[in-house]
């Protein structure tokens, strides 16, 4: 990632009180592994990727799909964010997507696509933004949008910011962002970790 890139980032560094070395090594990989260090909106076009590769990422929401039915509902965007996410899948409804095409409306965006309307909530609040109403600040204003993925961090780590290792760091991060369920051990989470430990090892500060 490029200074210009990580220069909003490092800025809400400092405004949300973030100094340890390793910490923001593992939030800078984990935002290159999830958008590159451009905020965007997750597009959710699956229409190409195989059945196989999708129901490894997306495990139990698509398990009860037939073949013939995942081809059908990854035709568009919308209508698969609504099988991911939407208000008649239980991870959609803990996300608090309760309306129909919340799970699109609420798909991920920002750096570390920021997922659900109740995360939209709760962290536009947090942060003085309102997200609800204006959910593509997470993609259009890059210092808000830093500010909003860099305190998400913070709050799921409860304070804790301090890290005396690059692996640990790695790995508290990559949970945080991924959710308690993303197993880091095997399959698609193991995938992921292992991109943000050897983008981790690339950044330069100077």
């Amino acid at each position: 990632m490029t200074k210009e890139l990580m220069d909003p980032i490092l800025k809400a560094f400092v405004t949300c009180g973030i100094d340890n070395i390793y910490l923001q090594k593992a939030i800078l990989a984990n935002i290159e592994k999830e958008c590159g260090g451009i905020p965007s909106a997750e597009n959710l076009n699956y229409s190409k990727t195989s059945n196989t590769r999708i129901r490894s990422i997306f495990g139990s929401r698509v398990a009860s799909f037939s073949e013939e039915e995942l081809n059908n509902v990854k035709k568009t965007p919308e209508s698969f964010a609504e099988v991911v996410y939407g208000a008649k899948t239980t991870v959609g409804r803990s996300m608090g997507n309760l309306e129909p095409g919340d799970g699109w409306k609420y798909r991920g965006r920002g750096y570390i696509q920021l997922t659900g309307k109740a995360n939209y909530s709760s962290n536009g609040k947090a942060n003085g933004f309102d997200l609800i109403n204006n959910p593509d600040i997470l993609v259009n204003d890059r210092i808000s949008s830093a500010i909003v993925s860099v305190n998400f961090v913070k709050r799921g780590l409860a304070k804790v910011i301090t890290f005396d290792s690059q692996e640990s760091a790695n790995r508290a991060v990559t949970q945080v962002i991924g959710g308690r369920g993303l197993n880091l051990d095997s399959g698609y989470g193991a995938e992921l970790l292992a991109k943000v430990d050897k983008f981790a090892t690339d950044i330069n500060f100077s």
